[in-house]
């Protein structure tokens, strides 16, 4: 139902492990745990969402693809990722109770310097 990946510029500071924390701290009445350094696991008793770090081979790529549809000055920062964090929650949400909450993930992942979210359906900045 929600989608959007978190670029990972060259001098990012990202860290599974810190962003844990602080989603700990944005979801105090969530179970917010990561399991095996590399994934994120945000979840209420009807909704869940993922965060899991991606270095794959397919990311340079993708992020070339992104910066060519999104353009402008921000292009060649999203050119340059070769690692992504990557968000998605396949809970249905029909009446968008949680838009919020997704909401909420995106803007902890621009606390972090080095972060660029982007919608990759669409390709746009978040």
């Amino acid at each position: 139902m929600y989608r959007a990946y978190g670029l990972l510029k060259p001098d990012h500071e990202f860290s599974l492990a810190e962003a844990t924390r602080r989603l700990q701290a944005e979801f105090p009445r969530y179970t917010v745990s990561l399991r095996d350094d590399q994934q994120i696991t945000v979840a209420s008793d009807t909704w869940e969402i993922e965060l899991r770090w991606n270095a794959g081979p397919e990311v340079a790529e993708e992020s070339l693809h992104i910066a060519e549809k999104i353009g402008g000055e921000d292009a060649e920062d999203l050119a340059s990722c070769q690692q992504r964090v990557e968000i998605w929650s396949e809970t249905p949400d029909y009446e968008m109770e949680h838009f919020e909450d997704f909401q909420t993930v995106i803007a902890v992942l621009k606390t972090f310097p080095g972060v660029i979210p982007v919608n990759p359906e669409e390709p746009g900045l978040l």
